[in-house]
C-alpha cells in the first residue's frame, strides 16, 4: 500500500508540474524572427554581443522624436480575472564602438545615458522603469488581472535620450490551486498518515 502511495504522489507532482506551466502568451519575445507578432514602431538588432538569450535583442524606439506616437506592442487574449504576469529585460544600448563596422539602430545616440520605458496595457500606463546599464541586463515582472478577454500589451519610450534594448518578453498565466494541488496535497497527508501507522504497527509488542 505504501510502494501505491508513493506511485500517486509522484503522479500528481508530475501532473501539478505540467499544470503550472503555463503557455507564454507573447509571440516572438526573444525577437529571434524579427519583429514578427509586434506592431507599432519597434526595432530588432541581431549583432548585439550580450543579448539576455539567442541571438537578437527588441529595440523599443524613441517614440517623441520620430515615430508618430505609437508604441511596440502585442495584442494578446485573456481570460476576465484571471491574474497574468508579464516579464521582460531592458538594457541601455551597445555603444557603436563595441560593433565594428555596423549600424547600431539607435539614431546617432547609442551613448545616450539613461531613458525610462513605460508598461501599457491597453493604452493605460501601469508602472514606469528606468533603463540605466549598458552592459547588464535589468529583469522585471509584472503582474497584473485581465478585465477583458484580449489586452494590448505596450513598451512606450517618450524619450530621444535613448533607445534600450529588450529581451526575454512573456506573459504567462499565474497558476491558481487546482484539482492536481488537491490531488497532490491529498496523497502527501495520505502517505504520511500510512508512514506513521506502519511504524506505530512495527513498534507494538507482537
Amino acid at each position: 500500500m505504501l510502494r501505491i502511495t508513493k506511485c500517486v504522489v509522484l503522479c500528481a507532482g508530475f501532473i501539478a508540474l505540467k499544470a503550472d506551466a503555463a503557455d507564454n502568451l507573447i509571440v516572438n519575445g526573444g525577437f529571434e524572427i524579427e519583429l514578427f507578432a509586434w506592431q507599432g514602431s519597434p526595432g530588432y538588432y541581431d549583432r548585439s554581443p550580450n543579448p539576455v538569450d539567442g541571438n537578437v535583442v527588441g529595440v523599443v524606439v524613441d517614440i517623441s522624436h520620430s515615430s508618430v506616437g505609437q508604441t511596440m506592442y502585442q495584442t494578446v487574449t485573456t481570460t476576465p480575472g484571471l491574474t497574468y504576469q508579464i516579464n521582460f529585460a531592458l538594457r541601455l544600448p551597445d555603444l557603436y564602438e563595441a560593433v565594428p563596422d555596423f549600424f547600431v539602430p539607435v539614431v546617432g545616440d547609442s551613448h545616450g545615458g539613461w531613458t525610462t520605458i513605460s508598461l501599457r496595457l491597453n493604452d493605460t500606463a501601469v508602472a514606469s522603469f528606468p533603463v540605466l546599464n549598458r552592459d547588464t541586463w535589468s529583469f522585471y515582472s509584472v503582474n497584473m488581472t485581465a478585465t477583458s478577454d484580449s489586452t494590448k500589451v505596450q513598451f512606450y519610450n517618450g524619450s530621444s535620450l535613448a533607445w534600450p534594448f529588450i529581451d526575454h518578453v512573456s506573459m504567462t498565466a499565474v497558476p491558481e490551486p487546482g484539482v492536481t494541488t488537491i490531488l497532490l496535497l491529498g496523497s502527501l497527508c495520505f502517505l504520511g498518515f500510512r508512514i506513521r501507522l506502519r511504524r506505530a504497527h512495527c513498534k507494538s509488542p507482537r
